[in-house]
């Protein structure tokens, strides 16, 4: 029973790289916001501030994407977050610190964004990716993926959405994560 659930994740995993690498009709439905944040240690706070001074909101975002993937790796169990050492997290965690992570630089350099935890489901030519997982995956992490998390960074001025960024996702493969305007629905 062990062996077929690894060959499960395996699959699943497996079929979610080849969609990824696919030329890409990619959307985020976002079904709520996420309310909370994550307490980030000072040290990291001072290298954010410092490290993204000379950028816009875009780049803000990008950056705050690596730093939150330098800092959690995806487990189904959580860790608090550590000032020195990687901490174990699943997609509110990263949705969480990545959102919190952008807002210290939006607020700190007076930038026009504000970035908010998502919830919502993922579409990758025209399948529900969280549908499939949770198709494919023993039932008890079948509630890992009934929906997932991500980040929207809005105009603060407008409310406009501009990005969804999935820090988790950037995480897991390596690169990607970033849905535009046109790609959220």
């Amino acid at each position: 029973m062990k062996r077929r659930k690894i060959f499960l994740l395996i699959v699943a995993a497996c079929i979610l790289l080849l969609i990824l690498l696919l030329p890409v009709n990619r959307e985020f439905h976002i079904l709520r916001e996420r309310q909370g944040r994550v307490e980030v240690p000072h040290s990291i706070k001072e290298l954010v501030i410092e490290n993204t001074q000379s950028l816009d909101a875009y780049g803000v975002a990008r950056y705050c994407s690596k730093v939150t993937c330098d800092l959690l790796r995806f487990s189904f169990n959580q860790d608090v977050l550590f000032e020195n050492k990687v901490s174990k997290a699943h997609c509110v965690t990263y949705a969480r610190l990545h959102a919190t992570l952008c807002n210290i630089a939006y607020n700190t350099h007076d930038i026009d964004a504000v970035a908010t935890p998502v919830v919502g489901y993922a579409v990758i030519h025209f399948v529900n990716i969280n549908k499939l997982f949770v198709s494919l995956v023993p039932k008890e992490y079948e509630r890992y993926f009934v929906d997932h998390d991500a980040v929207e960074i809005k105009v603060k001025s407008s409310g406009e959405t501009k990005w969804i960024i999935d820090p988790t996702e950037r995480d897991f493969i390596g690169f990607g994560g970033i849905y535009n305007k046109g790609q959220i629905k």
